[in-house]
């Protein structure tokens, strides 16, 4: 892209920040001849993705779209935490949100389900990456690390965000030494990916988004474009020297766009050394090196449905909760999932976000003062976000069994449409949404079940069927 698609204003200051005149193009490829139906939208609760939705409305003013109140928007694009009641009121409008979503997608309960379906089939989940919940599996990471001293780890907290409070481990004292404690309730641990893919030198990580269009029938479909985040130092393995270095190891977006080396560039499809690029662009770079990008994407896209075939069960779970006793509403719901693909082009599921940004703007603050440096619309970001975020709306509007005949709808690809071959191939897993509502009502209860409950829930009566035996649920559930 042109640095004519978009007009600043310089600061004289150094704090002032940058005022954007217009709105950039996106790409004459990329256009698609959509429908367009007259909609009024609610941006109130989009946080930092509302200057994205705010410009979609101007952008498609001609056709009907508005901003509208809460009670008057066809749709509401809500914050990620509403309570069951919320849902309920609004069950006649379309909401951005599934109920549950939130909790479901931080890293402990997305790990738990992720690591049972590792364990019980290891070929098919082969790219969830062995992850500890810390400190249920305190001592059960213990024994691991000391059988694989070479290994290097990586330890989150399960609600974090932003890179905050990540750290590599490469010996099980740096555990102790971090923040972290033997009471933490909210740590994963993962083994790191040390021999990732490198383009420029540099690691990245993909930003992979799914699209939920409707829980029933369940129909999900991923977006062919994408942002890969780079590293702003040239990688090396982890070392004592420098395996401290976040700049060099871990790709979060958050961290990186603080180091002075960080490149900011408008170009949005074509092959540049930016550290954050569109997947039209990385696919470049990548051919260049010899690798069918093809195969890569086909790769993360059976990763991807393998995602939602371990989460579907719950999600139709906490759906129904939040829908209790009235109609169900319509509901659509964008995921961002974080994907690093190694020296061997294989995909790697890094963690699920149930909030993905959709925020446009590329900004740095002083970290004192939080006073905002710089302001500025980012055209990568704009132009993978609003893609992203119009065309779910144009999908999430239509009829569910409509949407389920969609094999393609501008840069979406169907990815699940109600059943696959692959959750049918599942047999146990195909009857989990049966024993998920058992085990709730048995627990007279509508909330989510946490994971000591659940265990506990399994040994009451009625819970197997003709495809769950007891021998199952503790091979599943151990």
């Amino acid at each position: 892209m042109s640095s004519s698609s978009y007009t600043t204003e310089k600061s004289k200051k150094q704090a002032a920040t940058t005022t954007i005149i217009t709105t950039p193009t996106i790409p004459t490829d990329s256009k698609v001849n959509y429908v367009y139906p007259k909609l009024s939208l609610n941006t109130t609760g989009a946080t930092v993705g509302q200057k994205c939705f705010q410009m979609l409305i101007e952008k498609n003013h001609v056709h009907g779209w508005e901003n509208a109140s809460d009670d008057a928007a066809d749709i509401i694009l809500a914050h990620i935490d509403q309570d069951k009641e919320y849902y309920r009121a609004h069950s006649h409008q379309m909401m951005n949100r599934v109920p549950g979503m939130k909790a479901l997608c931080e890293k402990k309960p997305s790990g738990f389900f992720l690591n049972e379906f590792r364990d019980s089939f290891p070929e098919e989940f082969s790219f969830v990456p062995r992850t500890f919940l810390i400190p249920e599996e305190r001592n059960e990471f213990e024994a691991y690390f000391r059988l694989n001293k070479n290994k290097v780890f990586i330890a989150k907290p399960s609600s974090g965000k932003h890179g905050d409070g990540i750290k590599l481990i490469k010996k099980y004292d740096d555990l102790l030494a971090t923040s972290y404690h033997k009471e933490s309730s909210d740590l994963v641990i993962q083994e790191y990916i040390d021999k990732p893919l490198l383009v420029d030198k540099k690691k990245f990580d993909l930003r992979v988004f799914v699209t939920i269009t409707s829980v029933k029938p369940f129909v999900a479909f991923i977006n062919e474009e994408g942002l890969a985040r780079f590293c702003t130092e040239d990688y090396e393995e982890p070392t004592n020297e420098n395996f401290n270095n976040g700049y060099m190891h871990l790709t979060n977006y958050a961290l990186n766009k603080n180091n002075p080396k960080y490149n900011f560039t408008e170009e949005t499809t074509e092959m540049h050394n930016g550290s954050k690029r569109s997947f039209a662009s990385l696919w470049k770079s990548i051919q260049a090196m010899g690798h069918d990008t093809n195969k890569i994407f086909e790769d993360i896209k059976d990763t991807m449905k393998k995602i939602l075939i371990a989460l579907r069960p719950q999600i139709e779970l906490c759906y129904e909760a939040a829908y209790k006793g009235k109609p169900s509403g319509k509901n659509y719901h964008i995921l961002g999932v974080d994907i690093m693909i190694d020296e061997n082009l294989k995909p790697w599921f890094i963690e699920i976000n149930a909030n993905p940004s959709l925020n446009v703007m590329f900004e740095l603050e002083n970290k004192e003062t939080q006073e905002k440096l710089k302001s500025q619309l980012s055209p990568i970001d704009y132009y993978v976000k609003s893609r992203v975020a119009e065309e779910a709306i144009l999908m999430a509007i239509l009829d569910p069994v409509e949407q389920a005949k969609i094999k393609r709808f501008g840069s979406y690809i169907a990815l699940m449409k109600n059943e696959c071959e692959m959750q049918n191939q599942m047999r146990i897993y195909g009857e989990m949404g049966t024993i998920f509502r058992n085990m709730r009502d048995a627990s007279n209860t509508d909330e989510v079940l946490s994971i000591d409950e659940f265990k506990n829930l399994a040994l009451l009566k009625g819970m197997t069927n003709i495809d769950v035996r007891h021998s199952d649920y503790e091979k599943i559930y151990r």
